[in-house]
């Protein structure tokens, strides 16, 4: 028996939060015990070029905590995506969302899996996505209003009719089950020192190499109807397949590991170095070599992939955590040279125009200030205040980079 589906609308709910508020709960969601079960969920997209033709990215990166597990050991599932079709960094943010419910749908029937093989209900499944992007959460706010009310909803274009479909696949796989699945969806500041938004952020930015050779030579144009979402694992094996097929086709060339060597160095050497890439070409090389078992299973090459995927962007999130604190030291570090510059015109404009006149052996006090010292406390006050001026210039800079 399946419930109504407004009652799973009426769970799924987008917050518009303050900057440091989004920022605080991104950052610490995966860590509070009070959510229970759970998972937390960062999507980006990525645009390198303007011209329509060129593909963009997609990338959704989560972790998930379940039976009261450690959150500081739960693992990054990353996923990365090569889309074709659409126009903008919006759209791309669109599709990311989108397959991040793709995933959650999965990550569903998986959760209820578990239980069952622990002897357990599962009851609650608490899932927090967070996004950068305004205009896809206001989409998906009227897009969950609407459905919730049972009535038809039509985007613009694909990008949003693809985000529908997804939604609606999630739902009618919960209203199927008994779970209680309350999805909130957040917006938080992109690159703001969160991990998990840089992350997503990163991961869409370097598969752009190998959706740019995948797609190369595929139909697009600007018909709504043309488009295609491939995710990165496809692409990549269909990368060293195209090339191992162009090898096969020259008579000196044989299949041996040294030729799927020579196949991989001879690719695009941004595409073979992409970090995403290099767990599918590395386990096609040892697929190449005498197995006394049969292959492995696509599932165990994700593994791998995935694995790979891990170390890779752990290592890049703490060299731009170390930069980020570079910035924040290099930033207070001008606030205090302007505060000192500026406490240094004020006591200068305080102080009495004093000056000394020698007579004798000594000094004489000088109670009227003589025009030639005027001229020169003027121009010290002009300097200081240009130099107050710049390093001020120099901390608003330093945020805007922030």
């Amino acid at each position: 028996m399946t419930r109504p589906h407004k009652d799973i609308y009426g769970k799924m709910e987008v917050f518009h939060r303050s900057v440091e508020r989004s920022r605080h709960l991104a950052k610490n969601a995966i860590g509070l015990a009070t959510l229970g079960d759970r998972i937390v969920m960062y999507t980006d997209g990525s645009v390198r070029l303007p011209e329509y033709d060129c593909p963009r990215t997609s990338a959704v990166t989560y972790r998930h905590v379940y039976d009261g597990t450690d959150a500081k050991n739960a693992p990054w599932i990353d996923r990365a995506f090569g889309v074709l079709g659409i126009k903008n960094s919006n759209e791309a943010e669109i599709v990311a969302v989108a397959e991040s419910l793709k995933a959650l749908e999965q990550e569903v029937r998986s959760y209820i899996e578990i239980k069952k093989q622990q002897a357990k209900k599962a009851s609650r499944l608490q899932v927090l996505i967070f996004s950068d992007s305004r205009h896809c959460l206001s989409i998906l706010d009227r897009m969950l209003q609407t459905l919730m009310k049972n009535k038809p909803f039509t985007g613009r274009d694909w990008t949003v009719e693809y985000l529908k479909a997804n939604v609606k696949k999630l739902v009618e796989t919960v209203a199927s089950t008994d779970l209680d699945l309350p999805v909130e969806f957040h917006w938080v500041k992109g690159h703001s020192g969160v991990e998990g938004n840089d992350r997503a952020d990163w991961l869409a930015y370097d598969a752009y190499p190998t959706a740019k050779w995948y797609f190369l030579g595929h139909q697009s144009s600007a018909c709504p109807a043309m488009y295609e979402v491939a995710e990165m694992g496809e692409m990549s094996m269909a990368l060293v397949e195209r090339q191992q097929e162009a090898e096969s086709l020259e008579p000196s060339v044989t299949n041996t590991p040294s030729t799927a060597t020579t196949s991989a160095s001879q690719m695009p050497p941004e595409t073979v170095n992409s970090p995403i890439a290099l767990g599918a070409i590395e386990s096609v090389i040892d697929s190449t070599k005498p197995h006394p078992e049969p292959r492995e299973t696509d599932t165990a090459t994700a593994g791998q992939t995935t694995a790979a995927l891990s170390a890779v962007y752990n290592t890049i999130a703490d060299l731009r955590r170390e930069v980020r604190e570079q910035r924040e030291e290099e930033r207070k570090q001008s606030e205090q040279m302007v505060s000192k510059f500026l406490e240094a015109m004020k006591e200068l404009k305080k102080a009495p125009h004093v000056t000394t006149t020698p007579v004798g052996g000594g000094e004489v006090a000088d109670l009227e200030p003589k025009p030639e010292n005027q001229r020169k406390r003027n121009f010290l006050v002009a300097k200081i205040r240009r130099a107050g001026q710049r390093l001020r210039g120099m901390g608003r800079k330093s945020k805007s980079k922030e």
